[in-house]
């Protein structure tokens, strides 16, 4: 069974209400940035939840602090303004099975916030150095054994 997990960066949490708020239905790790520092770990719905609290600045930072704690076979990037689907974890999860030489996938995901429209695939095609670049962050899937050899 392959394990899957959410990579989350957010800020100034006090609790794990983000979960709700973003539909999640899986492992997730939110990466909080805040003036404080702690670790907090919860299970809901037989996931679980890890909240690791540090007073460090940047999304860049945050994300490769998530990466630390990351445990699942696949993990998607996240931010915590997404509202996922229903059956997200399903999709991503059956899109790899379909590649299983892709090391990181890019998924669409639907936003009415207009500072996040980006590029729509409406097919699967490889993507390569130059024309990367329209896709943010947490739209990226990846095999996490990938990123280790790497």
């Amino acid at each position: 069974m392959i394990k899957f997990q959410i990579l989350c960066v957010t800020m100034n949490q006090t609790d794990f209400s983000k979960i709700n708020q973003m539909n999640i239905h899986s492992d997730i790790i939110f990466a909080n940035q805040s003036d404080t520092v702690s670790f907090d770990e919860m299970e809901f719905e037989g996931h679980s939840a890890k909240m690791i609290t540090t007073n460090t600045r940047g999304v860049g930072k945050n994300r490769n602090l998530s990466l630390m704690y990351a445990s699942g076979d696949i993990c998607l990037l996240s931010d915590d303004d997404i509202k996922y689907t229903s059956t997200y974890e399903k999709d991503i999860i059956e899109e790899f099975r379909k590649h299983p030489d892709a090391d990181v996938m890019i998924f669409n995901i639907d936003s009415n916030d207009e500072k996040r429209k980006q590029k729509y695939n409406s097919k699967t095609r490889k993507l390569y150095f130059y024309n990367r670049m329209p896709y943010g962050a947490p739209r990226i899937a990846f095999r996490r054994s990938s990123w280790q050899k790497s």
